[in-house]
């Protein structure tokens, strides 16, 4: 393998610092106790709010080895759904009108 190949080797470990410590953050978050309504609506706020910033490092993450920037968005809202990880839980994803 020559030099090029690892050019965006520093870029990926960056990226994966920033999402590792963002997860960090939003796991402590979520572990706390929530009682009331308005913090609900405050954690279902953080929760979509840390899901646009992680798409938006996981697609700038893939993005570096050559993936389209879409595989990260797509990636992250696949993770972070109710099926696999319950990051957003049902209630969060329901439209609020129903």
């Amino acid at each position: 393998m020559n030099r090029t190949q690892y050019h965006n080797v520093p870029a990926l470990i960056t990226h994966l610092l920033i999402l590792a410590g963002m997860v960090a953050f939003a796991s402590w978050l979520k572990g706390l106790s929530m009682e009331s309504s308005w913090q609900q609506t405050g954690l279902t706020t953080f929760s979509l709010g840390f899901l646009l910033l992680a798409s938006y490092v996981s697609a700038r993450m893939l993005g570096t080895v050559g993936l389209p920037l879409i595989s990260g968005y797509i990636f992250t809202g696949i993770i972070a759904g109710p099926h696999v990880t319950g990051f957003l839980t049902e209630a969060m994803v329901e439209p609020s009108g129903s």
